[in-house]
């Protein structure tokens, strides 16, 4: 099957991406525009930094760094893979090809965590104006090469340059959940890549919720700035799930990994 055999030289990618134009991929030369899928699996490219957070190895890379692999659908719906156009360019001759999919393990916990009802959602805000003009502006979006939500305070000088400071780095997966089994109290809570939750706080206590991040996952995200960095509720999407763990009818709620 073309999909899961790689071309290992010039005149095997130029064959290569000739079946893909004729299968109806998104092409613009070489470059793979979006990803191309069959009925399980998907031929996509990948950043660095989301191979490192999914622990794939980047055994296929482009020459700008980022990494072409091979997923199952299930996988990029879990995982929230995102695709990066890139160039396509053969695989070395010796290199294992790069197949994902989810480890059993991990399928409860990133089910429970999924973009679709998780995800960020892009927010901007003035913070100061000289007349009808915006001079400081707080951004939040998610950024696919950092595969994380930053926060960004663009501000412009006198002569009109604009400069832009990062002060906060945070994850994608951040909801506002409402526990039906603790009569629908809302709290603010962020999962890792791994579908594992960093941190679970009252939803009111926004800032506690970022310092908690910067603390526990600092060497993934960090929080530099808490006065710009609340801006992200206004992006957090709302959810009713149970978010306890403990028992229900009988049976172990865990939903969350929390008791594990």
């Amino acid at each position: 099957m073309l999909l899961l055999n790689p071309p290992r030289d010039a005149e095997q990618l130029k064959t290569f991406i000739e079946e893909l134009a004729k299968e109806g991929a998104r092409l613009n030369g070489s470059v793979l525009i979006e990803p191309y899928c069959n009925s399980e699996w998907c031929l996509l490219i990948i950043t660095s930094q989301q191979a490192r957070d999914f622990e794939i190895p980047c055994t296929w890379p482009t020459s700008l760094g980022n990494c072409i692999i091979y997923a199952t659908k299930q996988a990029v719906e879990l995982f929230g893979l995102t695709h990066i156009p890139d160039e396509l360019v053969p695989i070395g001759k010796e290199a294992p090809v790069p197949r994902v999919s989810v480890p059993g393990h991990r399928i409860r916990l990133l089910s429970g965590a999924k973009l679709s009802g998780v995800g960020f959602t892009r927010v901007s805000e003035c913070r100061r104006y000289l007349g009808d003009q915006c001079i400081k502006r707080v951004v939040a979006e998610f950024n696919a090469r950092e595969n994380a939500v930053l926060v960004t305070v663009e501000s412009m000088t006198a002569d009109g340059v604009v400069y832009s400071d990062v002060v906060a780095k945070l994850p994608r997966r951040m909801a506002i959940v409402r526990d039906p089994y603790l009569d629908y109290d809302e709290f603010l809570v962020a999962w890792g890549e791994d579908g594992r939750i960093i941190t679970i706080n009252t939803a009111n206590d926004v800032e506690g919720f970022l310092n908690a991040i910067d603390r526990r996952a600092w060497n993934r995200y960090f929080v530099w700035d808490v006065k710009y960095a609340k801006l992200v509720k206004n992006g957090i999407k709302t959810i009713t799930k149970p978010i306890s763990a403990g028992l229900g009818d009988g049976d172990l709620i865990d939903p969350y990994g929390v008791l594990e």
